[in-house]
């Protein structure tokens, strides 16, 4: 175990094989700072496993804390990983038709999602809009968006998860549809709201009332 996030430096003391350590900050790509029967420190991750039984990464059993994400559904068995990556090996998977929330969706490949008590990265392509819960960051949040301006779709279009076309989409808005702008600055793909949904529309499709 180390001060610093690194083995440059000398270890001041160690942790015995299958001890069970409560991870205080998982930022670091390499070493993930530990507590352990008293103390805390910087321990090599690769060294580390989830154990089913313990808190993972923050909080297992914080559902409250994620109540109110939004939730997605899995589209296959997927593999769960500490980091955005699966460079490393996964640390547990998730079955097929799983309910998950997600907790952030700011990398382009692997989301952070919570599970039954566990957090972890999965590839997003598995993942699809869950139709019954909140889409994005608000289903049912229709005053939040009550002053943002209205546009008109010209024809039905296709929503995504991200300003691209590039991944599947989840969901489509029919033609003459009112929508609400939450974001413009992306040239090709607005955010827009629409009946308790979030997503990217080609804005040439949209036209202002």
């Amino acid at each position: 175990m180390y001060k610093k996030a690194s083995s440059s430096g000398a270890a001041f003391t160690s942790i015995e094989k299958n001890s069970i350590v409560k991870i205080i900050d998982d930022s670091n790509n390499y070493y993930w700072k530990v507590y352990y029967n008293g103390i805390e420190g910087y321990v090599d991750d690769n060294y580390l496993s989830f154990h089913s039984e313990a808190e993972n990464f923050t909080a297992e059993n914080n559902s409250q804390l994620y109540s109110s994400k939004p939730k997605y559904q899995t589209t296959r068995k997927v593999n769960v990983y500490k980091k955005a990556s699966s460079s490393g090996a996964a640390f547990t998977s998730i079955e097929k038709n799983s309910i998950v929330k997600i907790i952030d969706d700011s990398n382009n490949y692997y989301w952070k999602v919570y599970y039954n008590g566990i957090e972890g990265y999965v590839d997003d392509n598995y993942l699809s809009f869950h139709s019954e819960a909140e889409n994005f960051t608000a289903e049912n949040n229709s005053q939040l968006y009550s002053s943002k301006p209205k546009y008109q779709t010209t024809r039905k279009v296709n929503v995504y998860k991200k300003a691209s076309s590039s991944g599947a989409a989840f969901t489509s808005i029919e033609k003459n549809s009112i929508v609400k702008i939450i974001d413009d600055s992306n040239n090709y793909y607005w955010k827009v709201y629409y009946n308790g949904i979030e997503g990217y529309v080609d804005d040439n499709y949209l036209k202002k009332l």
